[in-house]
Formats: structure tokens, C-alpha cells, sequence
């Protein structure tokens, strides 16, 4: 008997993104959350540890 993986995916939910526009007299903030999610075969990263088609969840934020 094997196992077999199902499908993959990985990411960072509700990231919160405040951008201050100075631009007027009158300032303005926008306030938005942004989710990422990958999907792919990360299948090595389960099996062997293999890290290297793993987008570490800090640069997906930091992307954003």
C-alpha cells in the first residue's frame, strides 16, 4: 500500500495593507487585507524536505 498526496496549496491569509495618500490638504487612508494562495506539486517539500519551489509565506506578505 502507498500514499498517495493530494493536491497542494499553501499561502497567508488576511494580510493588512494600510496605504496614507498625502497627496491634498485632506489626507486619505486606504485600508485593505490581502490573501495569497500557491498551488503546485510540492510533493519533494512533503517527501525529501526539498524547499526549493516553496515560496516562504514572509516574502508572499512582504510581495503583497
Amino acid at each position: 500500500m502507498s500514499i498517495v498526496l493530494g493536491s497542494n496549496r499553501y499561502g497567508k491569509a488576511e494580510n493588512r495593507i494600510v496605504r496614507i495618500y498625502r497627496d491634498t490638504p485632506r489626507h486619505e487612508i486606504h485600508d485593505v487585507s490581502v490573501s495569497t494562495a500557491l498551488h503546485g506539486d510540492f510533493a519533494a517539500a512533503h517527501l525529501v524536505g526539498d524547499q526549493l519551489h516553496v515560496l516562504p509565506t514572509d516574502t508572499q506578505k512582504q510581495t503583497a
